[in-house]
């Protein structure tokens, strides 16, 4: 688990609004030297499940995993692309019966690919956002 320190700026149900200053995680990466994040300075504002009951103006620890990292990464950015080819090479292979040229017949699957992606995305959002498996947590005061 990757261990990040915020302070809470708001609080609605039993979530919380957390600003953090991404050098805290950085400091422990050993990539932080070709990281993006680092060079920005801009501190991050994360909504996250507030188990402790924390308040507003509270310094806090909260953990992330990074295997649900990983895995959001994959559905939000890899599927459009492969959907999108999918979808291209499955109607450019399939344009000669229904007698449309390729490019055209690929461009319109590229374009059904990519709206079921978003589709798809759409409906994995919904489905897990209220089970917040995937959402930061916090675990201590500091």
């Amino acid at each position: 688990m990757n261990i990040e320190c915020g302070i809470i700026i708001d609080i609605k149900d039993d979530r919380a609004l957390v600003e953090s200053d991404p050098l805290s995680f950085c400091s422990s990466c050993s990539s932080s030297d070709a990281c993006s994040m680092k060079t920005k300075g801009k501190s991050r504002k994360v909504w996250m499940t507030n188990d402790i009951k924390a308040q507003i103006g509270d310094k806090v620890k909260f953990e992330s995993n990074p295997k649900a990292n990983i895995l959001l990464s994959l559905v939000y950015y890899l599927m459009p692309v492969t959907l999108l080819l999918i979808g291209a090479l499955f109607f450019a292979n399939f344009s000669d019966i229904y007698d449309i040229e390729t490019d055209i017949a690929a461009a319109i699957g590229g374009i059904i690919g990519l709206i079921l992606s978003f589709l798809i995305i759409y409906i994995f959002s919904r489905l897990f956002t209220n089970k917040g498996c995937f959402f930061p947590r916090i675990i201590a005061k500091m």
